[in-house]
Parts: C-alpha cells; sequence; structure tokens
C-alpha cells in the first residue's frame, strides 16, 4: 500500500472516530457545591449534541446511599429541602445549562442531572452530571471556591483529552505500519 494511501485512510478514519466521540459530550462530569444554609450558587454545563432537543431532569438518593449508580437515584430534591433550577428543554441551539442550587438542611447529599436527547429510532441517548452537594450551617462554615476552581477545569480538559486519545492512537498506528514496512523495504 503506498503511504498516501495509507495516510489518507487513517486521516478518514480517524476523523470518523472523532467525530463519533464528539456526537454527544458534556462538560464537566460532576458538579460540587459548597454551600451555606440557604445561599445560592449557579454552575454551568457544555454540551456537545446534534440532538434538536434535549431534556434536563435531576435525581438524588438517600445518604445512606454510597455507590454512585444512577439506578439508585430515584429522589426528587424537595424530599432533602433543596431548591434546583435549571432549563427543563434545551433547543438545537442550546449548548449550555446554568444548574443553580440551594439548600436549607446541614448535610451533604448525592444527585444527577440527566440530559436525555430525542428519541431517533429505538435509542435514547442519555447522560448524567453527577452532584455532590456539602451544605453547612451558616455559622461554621469556612469559603474554600477553590474545589469549584478545579473541579471546573478538570471537567473541562476531560472531554478533549478523547480527542488527543484518538490522534494519538492514529499516530502509533501510522508508526507500526510505516516501521513494519520500511524492515520489509516495501516502503515505496
Amino acid at each position: 500500500m503506498k503511504p498516501i494511501f495509507l495516510f489518507l485512510f487513517l486521516f478518514l478514519f480517524g476523523v470518523f472516530l472523532i467525530s463519533i466521540v464528539g456526537a454527544v459530550s458534556f462538560s464537566p462530569s460532576y458538579l460540587v457545591f459548597n454551600l451555606d444554609q440557604n445561599q445560592q450558587e449557579c454552575q454551568t454545563i457544555t454540551l456537545g449534541s446534534d440532538s434538536s432537543t434535549i431534556t434536563v431532569l435531576d435525581k438524588w438518593a438517600n445518604e445512606s446511599v454510597k455507590d454512585w449508580n444512577v439506578n439508585l437515584f430515584n429522589d426528587s430534591a424537595d424530599e432533602y429541602k433543596l431548591s434546583i433550577d435549571y432549563p427543563k428543554r434545551l433547543s438545537f441551539n442550546e449548548k449550555t445549562v446554568k444548574v443553580c442550587l440551594m439548600g436549607v438542611k446541614a448535610g451533604e447529599y448525592h444527585g444527577i442531572v440527566l440530559l436525555r436527547e430525542e428519541q431517533k429510532g429505538n435509542s435514547v441517548v442519555q447522560m448524567g452530571v453527577w452532584i455532590k452537594a456539602v451544605i453547612s450551617n451558616e455559622k461554621v462554615a469556612s469559603k474554600s471556591g477553590s474545589s469549584n476552581i478545579t473541579g471546573a477545569v478538570i471537567g473541562a480538559l476531560e472531554g478533549s483529552w478523547k480527542i488527543f486519545g484518538v490522534l494519538i492512537l492514529l499516530i502509533v498506528i501510522w508508526m507500526i505500519v510505516y516501521i513494519r514496512n520500511k524492515r520489509k523495504n516495501k516502503w515505496y
């Protein structure tokens, strides 16, 4: 196989893989809220989707649940005296979801924001962004905003690592084929 054809094949295969990986994405993969009682904070989820509509909903788990398994998250925010606000439906051109949370009762709460694309045939794609909410008593609370900033940066990097990984994989495959053909003196 001539190198130009091999390179063209690998390039087209890489574009195909990137389009699959990038077709449905979100960032960050989790939100951490460190709040005082009755304090509200908002954070943003960035979406990458070609769906014409996305439905947004949240679910929460009892504090005794230790596994981060979406099937165990069946409660509403009201049951834990949490107030959560976000758009319930997104259109094609909306690429961010602003999630605002406030808690009345001190404690640690675990939830998930589910982003569900419209059904295409028999297929439904549903993504989840984990939520950890720590509500502190106002008089004892200490502010620590650095964890929110760190979490947002790490979440933003997660999506770009996928594309970087695909590109590295393609380069490694190309190098293996190149070295193999060079050893056999078949590289034209």
